[in-house]
């Protein structure tokens, strides 16, 4: 392996590789005018491998980050406006380029950013060399028991060490896990000696692979791993941040992908207070209350906590039940490129992290082919351990490059849905025709499948949206789905699933209990959360009142970022049909069988 350096005394000097020009405009910085610009790398040092780009490639690398974030094709370029405005739009665009250009490696230098129409420094930057990371990705895996998965968990990060030999070349695996309490993990089946062992506890680890025996690797390897105070708080953002900090430097990659494992429970408004007794959101850490409820991530807690660290996650891999919403995709978008989510429960045996190893050391520079084949593997591991009963489960890969166009589209969908709503008795009433019959995806969750949604307002109210329109929408949604599974019962009844979003009724939404199964169903209960904050439950043909829930609609779904981009909050403070009380996915159902025709395509 060759290795030179090119310092300022050996060849580059140092020298200013830059145009220079001059532009005329007036020196009033508030005047409109035409202002002109040059991007300059001043080199100090350069080192490079055989394997790495020369001196002229880094070059072009960092000035072109530059370029891109500003949005021009040369390294002079002319904006027009104020001065002040002008100005200002330059150096946010380079502020945000300096994340892309930390990780090009190669050498040393200057950035600098000059208004030469008025001769001004507009912005400085200097790169840092470092090495060139060796592993193309890096898996980070963060994860809780909550109370009853720490055995198939366990099973999940021994897959770790079960890859390919080859694998772990590419491919490196920092790990952070907290076990449930020793009373729930004896509860749902730990033995008594583990349970002891970790009561608690958190452990953080590289993985060192091992295919001769992988259980006793992995077993030696938590015994020797142990972090921090006992029964740390998991869903703190700092305690994220902090392991992702510590992952990247740890185990440097030129990709990283995050994992986060334990239960989900989607987006409910209730669910984004975590100082309450929320019942939804992601990671529930068993050994930490607030308000007798397991504390929690948030949509914003997540997302807050995974862009305060210092490195980029190409993606995201929420193993975890009901993750697969909108109100969730649209709060991650920033955070990561793709997303690895499910719509429907994820079964306790959860992902499958030997196969993702492999698929990711065999598409170094492919995730969107790795994703994929990852999705179709898993699911078609879910069916064969679940095999002979009415599966409900998927998988779906994200690209959140696309999801800005999608949400424009679906403010646009509910311009014409509360439109239409408001100003034809008829149209209303074929409108709560659709919403009766909507695809609930679970009883204790108020999410129903967004696609099915649209397709049958547009079906059975088509002149809400028209047709030009409607292709439009859909075009926009597949667009943001680069891969799709979902289980062969689901593919064979002619029923898919394609992702979530929360539909209320006059700002109330309701968890459901039934009682028996289908063949003897009978309704037990339901708890109504109101806009407003109160609560209530209905059962014995009467409403109940209860303690309030803690927040109202307007001071959690109106904050996502998907709402402010959408107002779809007022679709769900308009519409006056209560949607489909009955989730088929929590039995073990016929689904053609029991709807019929009922909402079928």
């Amino acid at each position: 392996m060759k290795k030179i350096l090119m310092t300022l005394a050996a060849v580059l000097c140092c020298t200013m590789i830059s145009a220079v020009f001059t532009a005329c405009s007036d020196d009033n910085e508030n005047e409109p005018g035409a202002y002109t610009y040059n991007i300059s790398l001043e080199i100090g040092s350069y080192v490079w491998t055989d394997d790495q780009m020369d001196a002229n490639q880094w070059y072009n690398a960092i000035i072109g980050a530059y370029m891109t974030e500003i949005g021009v094709k040369t390294e002079t370029f002319t904006l027009q406006g104020t001065q002040a405005e002008c100005d200002q739009k330059v150096l946010e665009a380079c502020q945000k380029a300096e994340e892309k250009v930390a990780t090009i490696s190669g050498g040393t230098g200057c950035v600098t950013v000059e208004n030469t129409t008025t001769r001004k420094t507009v912005y400085t930057y200097n790169v840092e060399s470092h090495p060139t990371p060796k592993a193309d990705y890096t898996i980070l895996f963060y994860g809780n028991g909550g109370a009853t998965l720490d055995y198939p968990i366990l099973l999940n990060m021994i897959q770790f060490y079960q890859g390919k030999a080859e694998s772990y070349e590419r491919v490196n695996i920092a790990a952070q896990y907290k076990f449930s309490t020793a009373e729930n993990m004896k509860g749902a089946g730990m033995g008594e000696g583990l349970s002891q062992q970790y009561d608690s506890k958190t452990v953080r680890y590289v993985v060192e692979a091992d295919q001769t025996d992988p259980k006793t690797k992995a077993y030696s390897t938590f015994e020797n791993s142990i972090y921090g105070e006992n029964n740390a708080d998991c869903t703190s953002p700092d305690s994220l941040t902090n392991f992702i900090n510590w992952a990247t430097k740890t185990c440097p990659a030129k990709k990283y992908l995050l994992i986060l494992s334990d239960h989900g429970g989607g987006y409910t408004p209730d669910g984004e207070l975590p100082e309450t007794a929320g019942t939804r959101g992601v990671l529930y850490d068993d050994g930490n209350f607030s308000n007798n409820a397991c504390k929690h991530f948030t949509a914003k807690s997540l997302a807050s906590a995974i862009a305060a660290a210092d490195a980029k996650m190409q993606t995201i891999y929420l193993d975890a039940c009901l993750m697969n919403c909108i109100e969730y995709q649209f709060e991650l978008k920033d955070v990561a490129d793709y997303l690895v989510l499910s719509t429907f429960v994820v079964p306790g045996y959860g992902g499958h992290y030997d196969f993702l190893i492999d698929l990711l050391a065999a598409n170094p520079t492919d995730i969107e082919t790795a994703l994929t084949e990852y999705n179709r593997q898993v699911v078609a591991f879910w069916d064969k351990v679940y095999e002979g009963r009415h599966n409900y489960h998927d998988m779906s890969v994200i690209r959140t490059a696309k999801l800005d166009a999608f949400v424009q589209k679906w403010r646009t969908f509910t311009d014409k849905l509360v439109a239409a709503y408001e100003s034809d008795e008829m149209l209303k009433q074929k409108i709560d025709s659709v919403t009766k019959y909507s695809f609930r995806i679970t009883n204790s969750n108020p999410s129903y499948d967004i696609v099915d949604y649209y397709k049958h307002i547009n079906r059975d109210v088509p002149e809400v949206l028209g047709e030009e329109f409607y292709k439009e929408l859909d075009a926009s949604f597949w667009a943001t789905v680069v891969s799709k599974q979902t289980s062969a019962f689901l593919q064979e009844s002619g029923r898919t699933v394609d992702a979530s979003i929360m539909i209320c009724t006059k700002g109330h939404y309701r968890f459901y209990s039934w009682d028996g199964d289908l063949s003897n169903l009978k309704f037990d209960f339901f708890l109504q959360y109101e806009a407003d904050g109160s609560k209530s439950s209905y059962y014995d043909n009467e409403y109940h009142p209860r303690s309030p829930w803690g927040g109202t609609l307007e001071s959690t779904y109106c904050q996502l970022a998907f709402d402010k981009a959408t107002g779809w909050s007022r679709w769900l403070l308009l519409n006056g049909q209560e949607p489909f009380p009955l989730a088929l996915s929590d039995f073990d159902v016929d689904l053609p069988g029991l709807l019929g025709t009922i909402n079928q395509e």
